[in-house]
């Protein structure tokens, strides 16, 4: 039996992306042939370093000839094809992996692990193997479904796919629509080498966020605070395109992170700021909620921005009378949250699931 992880290879830094290698990792790791499948492409992005060899489907014909025609002139083709197309060949699907030479056929022992951010137009491949749904963000796979409309036909509405998730919001939303179905819980765990707090460094009066998420929210806000002359002192650090080195560097020291989270499934850039030793103020995006509250930081209700203004400005000048009580305060939940998120932690969840989705071939117990 062979799982293959199915992703996209975006180019940009994508934390869902980083997931799924995470999975693959601890699965080879243990001794589970396990590998990530490439939907778009086989070549993986430059900002990921990882040890997993990067399978994809070949490429028929057509497919081909619209790769091509895509490159030459878009007006001639509408854009990529489905990403899933390619498991709907009558004569099978072949498999090919780097650095291993010639393809073999995906079988009918073999898992197909896909994403749910398809939405309505995830399906059941036609190829005979068995599917997992790895559910990331539940808020992304009724997408592409009107009000009112029906989800039949969907694979993310077939409850008889099993489906693990990585939160405990993604756990009871998907609970709730599906009562009966089988669903793993593999909470994400943060990279304790990238992101953790240097109790002996100097924070500088710096403010750290991620541009990317929710950009006019955080354009409002700083306006905001300029306008009102808040941000004099500080200096402030967009966090974009770096590796996970260096996002943890800018984090550790930075002295407050703002959290634009939009609807997330998980909600991984506040959780690693707040083990950096960041204060952490802004949305929770839902999911982000199991860590980010009163007891670890400043939440704010989802997208009111003069909400969110107001409390950086307090904690702003709360921060320039207090740095030490707030920097005291951040060690003890960075050290409290780095065991609840650990690696381990997450390693264990990733191989109960495995072993309940596929107890026939866990490697420990199979001779």
């Amino acid at each position: 039996m062979s799982i293959y992880y199915a992703t996209g290879l975006p180019s940009v830094p994508v934390g869902g992306v980083k997931q799924v290698f995470r999975h693959a990792q601890v699965l080879a790791e243990a001794g589970w042939d396990c590998r990530v499948l490439g939907l778009s492409t086989s070549k993986a992005p430059g900002w990921l370093t990882s040890r997993i060899p990067i399978s994809t489907v070949r490429r028929t014909r057509v497919r081909r000839l619209g790769d091509r025609l895509a490159r030459v002139h878009r007006r001639l083709w509408p854009g990529d094809l489905d990403p899933l197309s390619e498991f709907d060949h009558p004569r099978g699907v072949e498999i090919l992996t780097e650095g291993q030479p010639g393809s073999v056929p995906l079988r009918s022992t073999d898992v197909l692990v896909l994403p749910e951010h398809l939405g309505m137009s995830l399906r059941r491949p036609r190829v005979d193997c068995r599917t997992v749904i790895f559910n990331q963000n539940v808020h992304y796979m009724f997408s592409g479904l009107s009000p009112g409309g029906s989800v039949k036909g969907s694979l993310c509405a077939d409850e008889s796919v099993p489906s693990i998730v990585v939160s405990q919001h993604n756990y009871e939303c998907l609970r709730h629509a599906f009562p009966n179905r089988e669903i793993h819980l593999t909470r994400n765990g943060i990279d304790g080498r990238h992101f953790f707090f240097e109790p002996a460094k100097k924070k500088k009066q710096q403010i750290a966020y991620m541009p990317r998420k929710l950009p006019n929210d955080l354009a409002h806000v700083l306006a905001m605070l300029e306008l009102r002359g808040c941000l004099e002192g500080w200096s402030l650090c967009p966090i974009d395109g770096v590796s996970e080195g260096q996002a943890g560097q800018m984090m550790r020291e930075s002295l407050v992170f703002l959290s634009s989270c939009s609807i997330e499934g998980f909600g991984l850039p506040p959780l690693e700021a707040l083990l950096s030793g960041c204060v952490v103020v802004g949305y929770t995006g839902m999911a982000a909620g199991e860590f980010l509250d009163q007891a670890t930081g400043f939440p704010i209700a989802q997208e009111d921005r003069l909400a969110f203004a107001r409390q950086v400005e307090t904690l702003l000048a709360e921060l320039a009378a207090e740095p030490d009580a707030y920097l005291a305060r951040a060690a003890e939940i960075a050290a409290r949250l780095r065991d609840e998120y650990s690696l381990e932690r997450e390693r264990a969840a990733i191989l109960k699931a495995w072993r309940q989705l596929a107890p026939d071939h866990d490697p420990e117990r199979t001779p």
